[in-house]
């Protein structure tokens, strides 16, 4: 099993390709050269989260990244009542490695 701190660094480098993603396909749509209607954009976006999904089964990066913004927004997660505001990807792989010992 991994560690917090392996969990971490996994979901760390993962936001960070998807920021950088996400700049690179608004600089793009900025000059003209990406048609966010069209299949370059669906081809990038939709590779992308089908490597989320083939990552993680239970859905916590697909909601980390476009629900909570990666932490941005905040939102509240956990199990059995025992809520915490997520703001960071320490606070999600905390969250995962949880999950992974229940």
């Amino acid at each position: 099993m991994k560690t917090i701190d392996e969990i971490t660094a996994g979901i760390d480098k993962i936001v960070s390709a998807y920021k950088r993603l996400h700049e690179a396909c608004d600089k793009a749509e900025d000059a003209g050269c990406l048609d966010t209607e069209g299949g370059l954009f669906s081809a990038i976006w939709d590779s992308f989260n089908t490597l989320i999904k083939l990552i993680d089964t239970d859905g916590w990066l697909e909601w980390h990244l476009w629900e909570n913004e990666c932490g941005k927004n905040a939102m509240e997660a956990g199990y059995d009542g025992r809520l915490k505001p997520i703001k960071n990807s320490r606070d999600l792989a905390e969250l995962i490695h949880k999950a992974q010992t229940r």
